[in-house]
């Protein structure tokens, strides 16, 4: 499917992913925060996660900055959105998991 806009991708995706449920961002830069603006505060994100040991700890967008090692992907009720150029590589990274 094509998409005229991000934002009409965005809106299509808020509708299709469940609203309770909560959600990890990968990613906590410039991108993220430009995603996370078109949810509209449409999903619960309750942290972001990012490979950058620097930003481990801190708070973006009011949440916390969590390693990929803290996060329990194992589990069935994670969810994860990746707002990345990287996707590629963490993807591959989230497979592994």
């Amino acid at each position: 499917m094509e998409y005229q806009s991000t934002q009409e991708f965005f809106q299509k995706f808020t509708h299709d992913w469940p609203k309770e449920g909560s959600y990890y961002v990968w990613g906590a830069w410039n991108f993220a925060s430009r995603m996370c603006s078109l949810f509209d505060n449409q999903l619960h994100i309750i942290g972001f996660i990012d490979s950058d040991k620097m930003k481990w700890g801190t708070h973006f967008m009011g949440c916390p900055v969590v390693s990929p090692d803290e996060v329990p992907f194992q589990q069935d009720h994670v969810r994860c959105i990746v707002a990345s150029l990287a996707y590629g590589k963490i993807r591959q990274e989230l497979e592994r998991r």
